[in-house]
């Protein structure tokens, strides 16, 4: 393999906006001072090599092989980010969300999940999602558009399907089975054990593909009837569900719960828990991701701000004057202060969970919360995120 350096705005080796795929990893917290390493020519730092516990080299080029199918170029962060030079570091970490957004096709690599342990994830994330829209199914064939078929569940009594929890709060009628409950924090707490799900970098990558392909330690993908690939999104579907339903019973605060309702809120929170950890069932809502910061790993704290500002389309510290130094609170500030100039209303759009410092309540923190009562606006956001349009704008 061959890295190949920019020349101009967008031309490499000879090729003006070359197609490329890329992709989305975590390898920071396991680089070793020496040891075997990708062979990549005519770069100028050396490759961080990687504990062979986590992952080995071979894996390492299988992945990139899967990834580069039906491309000449793919971007991959340790061959396309000098991890030597600050000032290039900096310029590149500036370009993320065009970089990813540019790509053909995202994928994910989850190193730390066996080809047949993903699988199981996801087929029991998938059955347990169904599950909430009713125990009923019918058949929606898709052979006209090139797939298979896939099936619809629904309950046919909507309104004696669901159990009140709470003043004016309702669930599904399946969330009153503990076991359901026990199998859904159970499936989550497993996802997280990949390490993907805890480090700050890919959350980043994650609202900036949400539709990026899904992708073993083997480099196998997932299998699901009806769909072509199994890919984020369909992960993050399942969440959005969940906590769609653990916030109506947590944004019922001050409500006294007894019995069975009590049992059941404890659970939800519990689950919520989880979810909060991961950071992407809001997925919709902007915002969120800088309360999801708080739960994902760093080996720089600069990174709190950093690593997450692409998906505004912000160049802030030193990705705009690499000659500076700069605080997490001064990050802070610089974040908050681009989002109230671009948007007031959505500057202001959260909770403090707790007291804010003095003189720093007007900005958002890791330790705010997106209130339920904001639903309408993840959905209206959308097509801010994704699309890049007037909201954010093309970073």
């Amino acid at each position: 393999m061959t890295s190949v350096e920019r020349v101009g705005d967008d031309t490499y080796n000879g090729v003006r906006k070359p197609a490329y795929n890329i992709l989305a990893y975590t390898w920071g917290r396991w680089a070793l001072p020496c040891g075997p390493a990708l062979e990549i020519h005519n770069v100028r730092w050396a490759i961080p090599p990687i504990d062979s516990a986590r992952f080995t080299v071979a894996q390492f080029q299988r992945v990139l092989g899967v990834v580069s199918k039906g491309v000449e170029f793919v971007w991959v962060d340790i061959a396309c980010i000098d991890q030597e030079d600050y000032k290039m570091k900096m310029e590149e970490i500036g370009r993320q969300g065009g970089i990813f957004n540019n790509a053909r096709t995202a994928f994910i690599w989850l190193h730390g999940t066996s080809g047949d342990d993903l699988q199981k994830i996801c087929n029991e994330l998938f059955q347990l999602t169904d599950k909430l829209d009713g125990d009923e199914t019918f058949t929606v064939d898709l052979e006209e558009y090139g797939y298979g078929s896939i099936d619809v569940h629904y309950e046919p009594d909507d309104a004696g399907s669901d159990i009140s929890v709470g003043h004016k709060t309702f669930l599904p009628h399946c969330l009153q089975d503990p076991k359901m409950l026990e199998d859904i924090q159970r499936v989550l707490t497993h996802l997280t054990y990949d390490a993907w799900f805890s480090s700050l970098w890919t959350l980043q990558e994650a609202f900036l593909r949400t539709e990026a392909i899904l992708l073993s330690r083997e480099g196998t993908q997932v299998t699901r009837r009806g769909y072509e690939n199994v890919a984020l999104v369909n992960l993050i579907i399942c969440m959005g569900e969940f906590e769609h339903y653990v916030g109506k019973v947590l944004s019922k605060q001050g409500t006294k719960e007894h019995g069975d309702s009590a049992t059941l809120a404890s659970s939800l929170k519990a689950i919520d828990s989880v979810l909060q950890k991961i950071g992407l069932g809001a997925w919709e809502n902007p915002n969120t991701i800088y309360h999801s910061a708080k739960f994902r790993t760093a080996t720089d704290p600069l990174d709190r701000v950093y690593g997450i500002m692409q998906v505004f389309g912000f160049r802030l510290g030193a990705t705009n004057d690499p000659s500076s130094s700069f605080t997490l609170d001064e990050l802070e500030s610089q974040f908050a202060l681009e989002i109230n100039a671009i948007s007031p209303i959505w500057a202001q759009l959260f909770v403090h969970s707790r007291q804010a410092p003095k003189g720093k309540c007007w900005r958002i923190s890791q330790d705010s919360r997106i209130p339920p009562q904001s639903s309408i606006c993840r959905r209206d956001s959308r097509q801010h995120v994704l699309g890049q349009a007037e909201f954010f704008g093309s970073p």
